[in-house]
């Protein structure tokens, strides 16, 4: 919920751990590059979505 965080606890934006846990969190603008490697650091690096679909079963 974009706001929330800000009106309740004071910040821009939170990243929850899967345990509860706050991994990052930002009191102002959020810092794209920290918020990248925190959420890599828990959930793991996205796959490029192009490598999907080059897939042709059986290449």
């Amino acid at each position: 919920m974009p706001g929330l965080p800000r009106d309740a606890l004071g910040f821009s934006a939170l990243l929850i751990r899967p345990d509860g846990v706050v991994a990052w969190a930002s009191e102002h603008t959020p810092d794209r590059a920290a918020f990248e490697r925190a959420a890599a650091r828990w959930f793991g690096r996205p796959e490029k979505e192009s490598h999907a679909a080059d897939h042709t079963p059986g290449s």
